[in-house]
């Protein structure tokens, strides 16, 4: 979120008017302020760096002066929000110096640089940032929403009132469209609109699209919903998406295993699988709480979120030490574990922000991912020959897929484990499900605990569905 010039002049001259990080680490394009105990991880660092030199050298931007980054700590929301307050945010960038609660916020690095360029309407300032803001990766997100009248977001007077009503909705048009332009005509075209567009009103904006693309406003909006947008992410530029690179782990082959330093910011993780099968995986940190998504490399045509991380309300979603266990059935040949650092007070932790905003906690120690069994069929009707095994030293368990599996009948699900448990929570999404103690498939444990559960489930919707649960030695 980004002030236009009179904003940005006023505050310049009085001061944000709260305690800002005293100190400075420099990099080749950020000058990063942070507190002395909260110094950023070199990983962040690098990822900045490379955000702005794929900037500068996709959209040939020219001379790029360095930008300026605070850092407020997690516990400092109110004080970034003070410094934010006019857009009700906690993160936002004025000129060429951003404010945040994370690690990196991408969004916000996009219009510091940006903003060296010129100040055309809102929605094309939006725009961009979204395409770009996506940190290390895009995501499958929900529909654009093509209802929207997008030919008058041009103003943005007309922004602005309509961001009052359609929030979110807005910023997913603005990137959509942006993504189209960008594809039609190629980015140094679009980085010179940006430059030609200046002002807030729609009349000078107009006449550059006209001057820039051939084409009027009007007919450039017909043609973009024509064009049948993907989903939100599926219109994300990144310097190097980790599916476009070989696999780090694959699925397919069996107990793989990768440990790597565990970073401020999330680490991406390629993983391979035949088409159909499933695809598991086990994650553990050595010193920090995580959580982590499992997400399909190809966006798909609606909003099916492939595995989720737990709730992050108050409680840190993973104990360091033990296993978060990831099954996804129907993610197709090639996917991204996604894994962040988690903040107990953060609810916004590992999740997929939607502009990509590297949130996370502090770090050190290690990070572990290995490849899984897992059984080819999820379920039956009746008991499972086979049991999902469940590790001994797991603490949740995460499992998602096709509701087409369960050709509109209810299903079970059966899990095994070799020392006894009790499940602490139970979550479902687009199932409606049971659990049992023993369950239909083995004998009644009477409340005791037990290394043998079963779910009995019925779908309730088309797409996919979700299951998540906490378990208790």
């Amino acid at each position: 979120m980004r002030w236009v010039p009179a904003i940005a002049a006023l505050l310049a001259g009085c001061g944000p008017g709260v305690p800002l990080p005293d100190q400075t680490t420099p990099s080749r394009w950020v000058r990063y302020h942070h507190w002395s105990d909260e110094p950023p991880c070199p990983e962040v660092l690098a990822q900045l760096d490379a955000q702005v030199d794929f900037m500068a050298q996709r959209f040939e931007l020219g001379n790029v002066e360095p930008v300026d980054y605070f850092k407020f700590r997690a516990s400092e929301e109110r004080l970034s929000s003070k410094v934010c307050d006019r857009f009700g945010s906690v993160g936002c960038t004025v000129g060429t110096t951003s404010y945040g609660t994370g690690w990196a916020e991408n969004h916000e690095l996009v219009h510091a640089v940006w903003d060296q360029l010129g100040y055309p309407p809102q929605m094309f300032i939006e725009g961009i940032a979204v395409v770009l803001g996506c940190g290390e990766t895009g995501y499958s997100g929900h529909p654009i929403p093509l209802d929207l009248d997008v030919e008058s977001l041009i103003d943005t007077n007309t922004w602005n009132a309509s961001f009052n009503t359609n929030g979110a909705s807005n910023y997913a048009v603005a990137g959509s469209l942006v993504r189209w332009l960008i594809d039609r005509r190629g980015p140094a075209t679009f980085a010179s609109f940006y430059r030609s567009a200046g002002g807030m009103m729609a009349g000078a904006a107009n006449r550059a699209f006209e001057d820039t693309y051939g084409m009027t406003w009007h007919d450039a909006v017909l043609q973009w919903k024509a064009s049948s947008p993907g989903p939100e992410g599926s219109f994300c530029l990144v310097p190097a998406d980790p599916c476009d690179a070989p696999a780090m782990l694959d699925a397919a082959a069996g107990r793989t295993t990768l440990t790597r330093p565990l970073s401020c910011i999330p680490q991406v993780v390629t993983v391979a699988a035949r088409d159909l099968e499933a695809v598991a995986a086990a994650v553990r940190s050595s010193q920090l709480p995580v959580s982590a998504v499992l997400e399909a490399c190809e966006p798909k045509a609606r909003f099916e979120p492939v595995v989720t991380p737990p709730e992050l309300y108050g409680t840190a979603p993973a104990s360091p030490g033990k296993d978060l266990e990831l099954r996804s059935f129907g993610l197709g040949t090639k996917g991204r574990l996604r894994v962040t650092p988690a903040r107990a007070d953060d609810k916004l932790g590992a999740m997929l922000d939607p502009q990509g905003s590297a949130f996370g906690g502090a770090w050190g120690g290690e990070l572990t991912v290995r490849t899984l069994e897992s059984p080819g069929a999820l379920f039956s009707s009746g008991c499972p020959t086979t049991p999902i095994p469940v590790g001994d030293d797991t603490w949740g368990v995460q499992v998602t897929g096709d509701l087409t599996a369960f050709d509109g009948r209810a299903g079970v699900m059966s899990f095994s484990s070799s020392t006894p448990f009790t499940v602490s929570s139970l979550s479902f999404s687009n199932l409606n499900g049971g659990l049992q103690c023993g369950g239909t498939c083995g004998p009644d444990c009477s409340g005791e605990p037990t290394g043998d559960y079963s779910l009995t489930l019925a779908p309730r919707s088309r797409g996919r569905f979700r299951i998540n649960w906490v378990i208790e030695r």
